[in-house]
């Protein structure tokens, strides 16, 4: 079960491979799923930047992240 927290957690420990990648962290949330958890991440640009997400900037958050 994902215990109060978990989420913030996260968004502390990822927070610093997003923002290295200039990303903007979203919303991080953590359910559970059985006896493990599931972590969803999402990630977008920040306001400032125009233009859409570039994929290989996000497969990169992905595998740091994972």
């Amino acid at each position: 079960m994902a215990t109060p927290g978990a989420a913030e957690r996260v968004r502390q420990v990822i927070a610093p491979v997003v923002d290295a990648a200039e990303l903007f962290l979203e919303e991080v949330v953590v359910s559970p799923a059985g006896r493990l958890s599931v972590v969803r991440v999402i990630v977008d640009l920040p306001e400032h930047v125009s233009g859409g997400l570039d994929l290989d900037q996000l497969s990169a958050v992905s595998r740091v992240v994972s």
